[in-house]
């Protein structure tokens, strides 16, 4: 399972519990990698970048809004 919005921001941040139904979803390996470089985006303060590789890769940006408001992000 790979965790929508970062689970070490999360942590970080103290925003909350970071399992939540709503900030997971299942990938493949190769686009969890791909991913990585976006949630790295997101834990450096960069939303934008994190929202731009997201999109470019086709993720469902749906949820990833709904995520990102869940933790007020």
């Amino acid at each position: 399972m790979d965790h929508i919005v970062p689970a070490r921001l999360i942590r970080r941040l103290k925003l909350g519990n970071p399992d939540q139904r709503e900030n997971l979803q299942s990938l493949c390996g190769t686009c969890h990698g791909c991913k990585l470089q976006a949630d790295h985006k997101l834990c450096l303060g960069d939303k934008l970048g994190y929202l731009g590789i997201l999109r470019r890769l086709g993720f469902n940006m749906g949820r990833v809004d709904r995520a990102l408001a869940l933790y007020g992000l």
